[in-house]
């Protein structure tokens, strides 16, 4: 059994994501953060498991809903940088590059090996600090 502490770093997310998410009357709180992380965790534990029961194809397809909902690329760049990657390939400015980290299986990142495919069976988040900067109106 894996157990590890999965995120200990500083977390900064834009304010502007509720309002990309059609919620633009509320900014998000401390536990809408601690929310996303649980759910975060949660997903890569299920990445895992479906993995292990289903197999790879599986546990891609869940992986890309995954980073659907849970990064957000569909509404711009993204600046996800995996807590295990390395030069040239330090952040993922696409879904395809965050699908790689999760899953692996893809050329262009050669040195993936799919960090959710690793029996994960419990997941928590020690942050540092969560900082939220500014308040951000989406138009779009």
């Amino acid at each position: 059994m894996k157990i590890k502490t999965l995120l200990k770093s500083a977390l900064l997310i834009p304010i502007s994501t509720m309002a990309m998410a059609g919620e633009t009357d509320r900014i998000i709180t401390k536990h809408d953060v601690a929310s996303a992380q649980t759910n975060w965790c949660r997903s890569v534990i299920n990445i895992s498991q479906t993995y292990e029961e289903n197999g790879h194809e599986a546990a891609e397809e869940l992986a890309r809903e995954v980073i659907r909902e849970a990064y957000a690329y569909d509404n711009g760049m993204v600046l996800f940088k995996p807590t295990l990657t390395t030069n040239p390939d330090t952040f993922r400015l696409t879904s395809e590059g965050a699908l790689s980290y999760f899953v692996g299986g893809n050329e262009d990142f050669p040195l993936d090996t799919g960090f959710a495919l690793n029996n994960w069976t419990q997941c928590r988040v020690n942050n540092a600090a969560v900082l939220m900067v500014g308040i951000c109106t989406y138009y779009g």
